[in-house]
């Protein structure tokens, strides 16, 4: 059995897989909202930030002892990388837990992003983007090639911090939240042009609660992993903060029920979903359950990855796992533009402007 731990700037999960007939499985998760952003000041994270880190890697340890499974590889994302003492932060948590916490780099993460994501979702072309607590990560591309990788240090959480003064965005917030972010993005080079890309993967924890939020506006199965670009504007402008004391009380218990350890940052990551959907033109977001832990999985506990600066080579496997599931990726963009035809139709200008 193989255990990761990732802690990002929103929550610290851990997954322990097992490998059967050469693939990986997830035997169970645990995971702890820590809310790290949270605890950085001065751009440094303090220590009782350190402090919360010490306390759920002791409690994985726990577990783990308890099970008999004898390590884990821990790594985190943007809550150390993107504050001043990292260093001093990592050493601090490795002498108390005795455990070894590797950094990952903003576009180290976004590769490893792909590597976990391409191996379920197996889409040759497109973009990606998971959105963290602390960071976006978005990568394009092409014949199960990455060609442009990257990580804004905007994310869900650290957005809620800077711009929303109460539990939900207002609509002046939202606009402020899609307009920092897309102030970042617009300064990228490698994401400049008009480049479309009709459906659009996502991985990570956002992408995921938004799907269980439009699975429960829209009335679809727990199966579908397909979510319209159109429901995410759709939603957001739906659970605008309002002086409504009924109308507010109605969102929040919505989102106590569907996605109760997001209820701040489910908004804010959404909108920021929300604006990278619109401004590459996508229609659909293919949701895979995979992402940087199976990357980090593959590429540096099991070495079946290879992160380079041309993208991911070297990963027969990956590459001929792609192959056998073109005919499947093919069949989900035709429903994806199918169920978008449709929904043009139907929706109207108010979801059209939401998010904006």
């Amino acid at each position: 059995m193989y255990t990761i731990v990732d802690v990002g700037s929103n929550t610290i999960r851990m997954n322990v897989y097992d490998i059967r007939d050469d693939k990986l499985r997830l035997l169970f998760t645990k995971k702890a909202t820590a809310g790290l952003a949270s605890y950085v000041k001065d751009k440094r994270m303090s220590a009782a930030g350190i402090d919360r880190v010490v306390e759920v890697l002791e409690d994985f340890q726990e577990t783990l002892s308890n099970l008999n499974i004898p390590e884990m590889h821990v790594f985190a994302t943007a809550s150390l990388r993107n504050v001043e003492n990292s260093h001093d932060a990592v050493a601090e948590i490795e002498r108390r837990t005795g455990v070894a916490v590797q950094v990952l780099s903003g576009r180290e993460e976004a590769e490893l992003d792909f590597l976990g994501a391409a191996r379920e979702a197996a889409v040759k072309k497109g973009l990606l983007v998971d959105i963290g607590g602390g960071s976006t990560e978005l990568v394009a591309y092409k014949e199960g090639k990455i060609r442009a990788a990257v990580s804004i240090a905007k994310g869900s959480l650290n957005s809620y911090n800077k711009y929303v003064k109460g539990i939900l965005p207002t609509k002046e917030e939202r606009r402020l939240i899609r307009a920092d972010f897309l102030k970042k993005l617009d300064g990228i080079k490698a994401f400049e042009g008009k480049n479309k890309y009709k459906l659009m993967c996502g991985v990570g924890g956002t992408v995921r609660a938004a799907l269980k939020l439009d699975q429960l506006f829209f009335g679809k199965s727990a199966a579908e992993n397909l979510l319209q670009v159109s429901h995410v504007g759709y939603i957001i402008k739906a659970m605008e903060q309002k002086e409504n004391q009924e109308k507010f009380i109605k969102n929040m218990g919505l989102l106590l029920d569907v996605v109760p350890d997001r209820i701040r940052t489910i908004l804010p990551g959404m909108i920021i979903l929300y604006a990278v959907a619109k401004r590459f033109k996508c229609e659909s977001i293919l949701v895979a359950h995979t992402g940087v832990r199976e990357g980090f999985m593959y590429n540096y506990v099991l070495k079946k990855g290879h992160i380079g600066q041309d993208g991911l080579a070297g990963d027969d496997e990956k590459d001929n796992q792609a192959a056998d599931t073109a005919q499947g990726v093919e069949a989900v963009q035709a429903v994806a533009e199918a169920q978008s035809a449709g929904e043009k139709e139907t929706s109207g200008d108010n979801q059209e402007k939401a998010g904006e």
